[in-house]
């Protein structure tokens, strides 16, 4: 790692953290302008790097590491990653397969995205439409298509119309 000072604070996201971050003070990793650092994970990175050279054996190094990190968070910061960790891991029993999967590569898709500013959303966002409307199909119309089937409803006008569904919602 090797840190630069510039005549003028400059945008660049994180390749670590993935935050967009601006300042004159910029580690580079690697060599490597495109994996550019923020001051706090640089420090975090230093931190772990003493760890790791240290000559302690390597159950203390990493008791030691556990710890450093365990301190970079806060109780409420670890009880909300707790806690989206809990409901990520649930939310895949409520989901049907397709939904699932449309979910799952638009969320792999965003974390490409998040990288460049400039580039276009629509793929992430058209998977989570479409898993959507896989849900709305799968849980509401398809039940109401049963239930509804062969029945007569009204018009305000009085006029009956039919309601049943022909072929798949």
């Amino acid at each position: 790692m090797q840190q630069y000072r510039l005549n003028k604070a400059t945008a660049f996201r994180c390749f670590r953290c993935g935050r967009a971050k601006t300042a004159k003070l910029v580690t580079i990793y690697s060599q490597s302008w495109e994996r550019a650092l923020c001051n706090g994970c640089y420090g975090r990175l230093l931190s772990v790097y003493e760890v790791k050279a240290g000559d302690q054996p390597d159950e203390a190094k990493a008791a030691a590491l556990s710890a450093e990190l365990l301190s970079r968070l806060n109780q409420e910061e670890t009880r909300e990653a707790e806690r989206l960790f809990r409901l990520s891991e649930e939310r895949a029993q409520f989901l049907a397969g397709p939904s699932l999967r449309f979910v799952a590569t638009s969320e792999h898709i965003s974390k490409t995205l998040e990288l460049v500013d400039d580039l276009d959303w629509s793929p992430a966002t058209i998977g989570l439409c479409k898993a959507v409307e896989l849900e709305v199909a799968e849980r509401i119309l398809r039940p109401l298509a049963a239930v509804l089937r062969g029945r007569l409803l009204r018009r305000v006008s009085g006029t009956k119309i039919s309601v049943g569904w022909r072929g798949s919602v």
